[in-house]
């Protein structure tokens, strides 16, 4: 529970390095969190209409929106932790978001092309082959971006000073947060 103390305090710093520890210890009690938000939209009656995209609440988007820039200050400090530019992960989210507008893009245009209706209550799931072959491809790009970021999330610290820092693992200070 600490290190997701630790970076909620660290909200927006983007300087400095994280620690495997503190990044994946932020990420499993954010999960937890996330589900316990869950539970109580769905318990108070707070959760938005099923039927639509979204499958949370008012708290689960609270929640969202305040551990948005923590989520991103930890993963760029990740990144630096192991000699990475932070920029690489705003590189991951940019092609993640041009693949999704290509793709969508793609999907409309050749349902458009077959004559089939883009009213949800309309689409006919046996017709949609013109869609297999894109979809197939964006979720083949998503998939090896989100394994090269996994990859790189799990890698050890680079050892000594680099140029984001000193190894936090190299020393107990890194647990103390500057108030």
């Amino acid at each position: 529970m600490k290190w997701y103390i630790i970076a909620i305090k660290k909200y927006a710093t983007f300087t400095g390095r994280a620690r495997r520890k503190e990044f994946w210890m932020f990420v499993l009690f954010n999960i937890i969190f996330g589900i316990v938000v869950k539970l109580l939209d769905d318990m108070f009656g707070l959760s938005f209409d099923k039927s639509g995209m979204m499958n949370g609440g008012v708290l689960n988007m609270l929640y969202s929106l305040f551990i948005l820039v923590p989520t991103l200050s930890i993963t760029v400090r990740r990144f630096h932790d192991i000699g990475k530019s932070g920029w690489i992960y705003f590189r991951f989210v940019l092609v993640s978001i041009i693949a999704t507008i290509i793709w969508i893009s793609i999907i409309v245009v050749k349902l458009v092309q077959a004559g089939i209706s883009l009213d949800p209550e309309d689409i006919d799931f046996t017709a949609m082959k013109p869609a297999i072959v894109p979809t197939l491809v964006y979720g083949l790009l998503l998939l090896v971006v989100g394994v090269w970021s996994l990859i790189l999330m799990v890698r050890d610290s680079q050892p000594g000073t680099n140029k984001y820092g000193p190894n936090p693992k190299e020393g107990e200070d890194f647990v103390q947060v500057s108030e």
